[in-house]
């Protein structure tokens, strides 16, 4: 199973009802937020299904580069916050991405606030 991530939840992602989803499933005593999602025949793990999808999804909308795979999402966010100047504490945080720094883990717990200057308002919309 892969590690457990805390990650911040995009505003749109709640307005759509994510939270009851959560509670929903809780309710039910799923352990996963999408069971009905299947593990990659290949390797076993949850990542190979999203990179199928996300490549037959690129595929069919006319944008497929075979040098860009599923992650290539997490490197173009990472380097659209660093170019904003966006500290490295909040970018491992947004990507979901441990703080190994000794400062960090000990003497700041709780993080820093994440502020929004960072992305700006509908730079990643999701339509």
């Amino acid at each position: 199973m892969a590690a457990a991530r805390i990650i911040p939840i995009h505003k749109t992602l709640l307005d759509l009802g994510l939270l009851r989803l959560v509670a929903h499933r809780k309710a039910q005593g799923q352990e996963w937020l999408f069971p009905e999602i299947e593990r990659c025949a290949a390797k076993g793990r949850l990542s190979g299904t999203f990179t199928k999808t996300f490549t037959y999804y690129r595929i069919a909308e006319g944008v497929y580069d075979p040098l860009r795979d599923f992650h290539a999402l997490r490197t173009n966010f990472n380097v659209m916050l660093k170019r904003r100047h966006c500290p490295l504490e909040i970018r491992k945080r947004l990507i979901g991405h441990e703080l190994k720094d000794v400062t960090e883990e000990h003497y700041d717990p709780e993080g820093s606030p994440i502020v929004e200057c960072h992305i700006p308002e509908g730079s990643m919309a999701v339509s």
